[in-house]
């Protein structure tokens, strides 16, 4: 999982005026990023890593 899901889910849950996600390093239990907007404010977004079962 890396940026392009962070961003696809951002689109998924409404969020179309996402152009781009920076990542953001030093997370352990999840993935985060910077969010640029068109049509407004830079958000932080982040998404928990689950991991599947063996």
């Amino acid at each position: 999982m890396g940026v392009p899901v962070l961003l696809e889910r951002l689109h998924r849950s409404g969020m179309r005026d996402v152009v781009a996600v920076e990542p953001v390093t030093g997370g352990l239990a999840a993935l985060a990023g910077i969010a640029t907007r068109r049509d407004g404010a830079p958000l932080v977004f982040r998404q928990s890593v689950r991991r599947r079962p063996r």
